[in-house]
């Protein structure tokens, strides 16, 4: 799930949606106070706009975005993990709150190294009316006493002209 299921049909317009989600990151409250994971952010999102699919190793990220020298141990030093964690979690804090109505959501999935890109189906809500009249049955209103009254005016003419029939006059 990486760029590749991104809206834009060229590859260069998915690297522009995903360099303007990482910039809006970057720039929220949540990420914006720690430099190592907005470095850590645009690594793996500069891996994934190249195509790389694979995830990176600790050591690569030990290096190349934490400083760390060729010594790195991982079993040692658990900065990369420790800082991934931190990561995943922000994200998540982002993505429910100020950034729940943003079209891209970025996650670090568990047990790699790498972004996943996943593109976000907005539902649009349609706006109501709010003068509209809810519509109505037949047996609502009006039109249910109309017909009340001419179904008694019926049963009543009909009595009547029973009457009149049964009238010596009539015989």
């Amino acid at each position: 799930m990486a760029a590749h299921l991104l809206s834009r049909s060229s590859p260069s317009d998915r690297v522009i949606d995903l360099q303007a989600q990482v910039e809006r990151l970057t720039r929220c409250e949540l990420l914006s106070g720690s430099p190592a994971l907005c470095s850590l952010l645009r690594y793996l999102a500069a891996r994934t706009s190249q195509g790389f699919a694979e995830p990176t190793t600790e050591h690569v990220l030990a290096s190349e975005v934490f400083g760390r020298g060729t010594h790195f141990d991982p079993q040692v030093d658990s900065t990369v993990r420790v800082q991934v964690g931190r990561l995943r979690s922000k994200l998540n804090q982002y993505y429910a709150g100020p950034g729940a109505g943003d079209p891209l959501v970025l996650t670090v999935p568990r047990g790699a190294y790498l972004l996943s890109v996943e593109k976000r189906f907005v539902i649009v809500a349609v706006p109501v009316r709010t003068g509209a009249r809810p519509a109505r049955s037949f047996f609502s209103g009006r039109k249910w006493w109309v017909a009340g009254l001419f179904v008694i005016f019926g049963i009543l003419l009909g009595a009547a002209i029973v009457a009149v029939a049964k009238l010596p006059i009539f015989r």
